[in-house]
């Protein structure tokens, strides 16, 4: 790679550290139970080397009535450790796992077609709504799944030539498997079909495939007894609409897949309003409302690098880039959703920016032989395309706070209540914050542990005359209450919209 390509690729891996850490601890507003749970976890493991329930080094993590895969949690300790028990010492993982899948991307393109592409894809994925979005929450291992699953793809084809190498693809499509519940079902499908897809160049290496498998069942062992136990698809029984797996046979199921599946084909997904724009999806943690899960200018590229394969008969490139298309929905496919779901769907991220780098470089390749003098003008048309949707994606992105604060949100509020709590613990003898959180305990965990010893999770039926109680409670459940008359407001946190979030009062009688 010439100087001015290595450049330009640390300039992308600038912009997407940029993208990924700016502001983290404030955009999103507010931080959601799971993320709370993941990083009480890491710092339980950490100070005692036990989850919140006291097992120790647990592979899986009991949580909210499921099990949480392990290896976010794992890479978080060391987080928590350097920055102590923050947002920002939890989200950080992710937007470090988001900005090394930039670099992952770059070298799988590279493998498959020239540098040229390879940067362009890096560039697509640095500045992906959906990659950004989902590198910059801690929301199980849903951005840690396609770090692996692409490190293993990668692996998987350099061991062609270097036959060691396909024992790390091994071990690292192993590892995916405990990062998110999708990957139970689409890592394994993916290496056998890498396997099939290569086979005649990969079977005089069998020494090396033999002890890969070897390694890769060592490594889901575990996992196969948490699902043959019933405790790894307690998350999948919660989310499906599924009552028996004989129902997936039911005229009405197959219609019912068949829609979610081609949804996630759908324009207004990909390029028009993301999971968002359907209805029925009132949950704004997902992604941001306006754009679509790509940029709308990767339609043109998208379709240019699909005809570009099929013309010059990259028949390897097709099959593999396909199949990773043809199995990204597999996550959404079985559940309750309402439509396509950008977090289930996340694995899809990373081949839908490579065919868009690809149909990048095919059209620049296009405009320097047709327009040759005019061809810097014919290739900044399209860079300031790419320029102007990120710039809209970027307005976006700096709203997003002002509408996905709520209960439908990222529930903002807890650290300013135990933040004042703190500071006026010794003149009372319970504070009560509101239980209209989802999981509201893991924040006196999160924000106070082993702190503020009166805290605790309640409402207005825990007041008692007889105690000096002071109560964190929303416009809604004051107005609600018989005390309303007798509250002296005494701190008032607000939205970053601007509307009252929580009066922090006391009752007088």
């Amino acid at each position: 790679m010439n100087k001015f390509l290595y450049f330009t690729f640390l300039l992308i891996l600038g912009l997407a550290s940029f993208l990924r850490i700016f502001q983290l601890d404030k955009n999103p507003a507010g931080f959601f139970c799971d993320e709370a749970s993941i990083g009480y976890n890491a710092y339980s493991i950490l100070k005692t080397g036990k989850d919140e329930y006291q097992n120790p080094f647990p592979i899986f993590f009991p949580s909210f009535g499921d099990y949480k895969n392990p290896v976010l949690i794992y890479s978080t300790v060391p987080f928590v450790w350097l920055f102590g028990l923050s947002e920002f010492g939890v989200r950080i993982v992710p937007a470090i796992y988001g900005i090394f899948s930039v670099v992952l991307i770059f070298f799988l393109s590279k493998k498959l077609f020239n540098e040229h592409v390879a940067l362009f894809s890096a560039l697509f994925l640095a500045i992906s709504p959906w990659h950004v979005h989902l590198s910059r929450v801690a929301l199980e291992g849903i951005i840690v799944f396609p770090f692996f699953f692409t490190l293993g793809t990668y692996f998987f084809l350099e061991g062609k030539k270097r036959p060691a190498f396909l024992v790390l693809s091994f071990i690292f499509f192993g590892i995916s498997l405990y990062t998110y519940y999708p990957a139970y079902l689409i890592s394994p499908l993916f290496l056998l079909f890498l396997l099939f897809l290569n086979f005649s160049e990969v079977k005089d290496k069998l020494n090396f495939l033999l002890i890969g498998f070897f390694i890769f069942y060592l490594i889901s062992l575990p996992l196969l007894f948490h699902i043959l136990s019933g405790k790894g698809l307690a998350r999948f029984k919660q989310t499906t609409f599924l009552e028996s797996f004989s129902q997936i046979f039911e005229i009405q199921t197959l219609k019912r897949i068949f829609k979610l599946y081609t949804q996630h084909f759908s324009f207004i997904f990909l390029f028009q309003k993301g999971d968002s724009g359907f209805p029925g999806q009132f949950i704004t943690r997902h992604s941001i409302i306006g754009i679509g899960q790509l940029y709308l200018i990767q339609f043109l590229f998208l379709l240019f690098g699909i005809v570009f394969l099929i013309w010059k008969k990259k028949t390897e490139e097709i099959l593999m880039l396909g199949f990773w298309l043809l199995v990204y929905p597999l996550g959404t496919v079985f559940t309750n959703a309402p439509g396509p779901q950008a977090t289930r769907s996340i694995i899809g991220v990373i081949p839908f920016q490579i065919l868009s780098g690809l149909g990048l470089y095919c059209l620049l390749e296009i405009g320097k032989k047709i327009f040759k003098k005019f061809y810097i003008i014919f290739g900044s048309i399209f860079f300031l395309a790419i320029t102007l949707s990120f710039l809209n994606f970027w307005e976006l992105f700096l709203q997003y706070p002002l509408y996905s604060s709520d209960f439908w949100g990222w529930q903002y509020g807890p650290r300013e209540i135990i933040s004042y709590f703190k500071k006026v613990e010794k003149d009372y003898d319970e504070l009560i914050m509101s239980s209209q959180f989802n999981q509201p305990e893991f924040f006196l965990k999160f924000y106070s542990p082993g702190a503020c010893q009166k805290c605790k999770i309640g409402n207005l039926d825990s007041f008692d005359p007889f105690k000096r109680q002071l109560f964190a409670l929303s416009p809604g459940e004051w107005i609600k209450s018989p005390f309303f008359a007798k509250k002296i407001i005494y701190h008032t946190i607000f939205y970053p919209d601007g509307k009252v979030a929580f009066l922090i009062a006391e009752i007088k009688i």
